[in-house]
């Protein structure tokens, strides 16, 4: 009783931390035809992606 006890908690922990994953949120879209490259900044917890020929900022995603 005690195990089965157990392996249902177990098993509603993991379905609860898979569901807490499946989060809407979106990105900005990167164009793949470009050259671009990716730049990460810790300090503001973002990635920034640069067209390499233009230096352009194609797209900001904040983490």
């Amino acid at each position: 009783m005690f195990r089965r006890r157990s392996l249902l908690l177990i098993t509603f922990i993991a379905i609860i931390f898979f569901l807490s994953g499946c989060q809407f949120k979106t990105f900005q879209q990167v164009p793949d035809q470009d050259s671009v490259i990716a730049v990460a900044n810790v300090r503001e917890s973002s990635v920034s992606f640069i067209n390499i020929e233009t230096g352009e900022q194609l797209a900001k995603w904040k983490l």
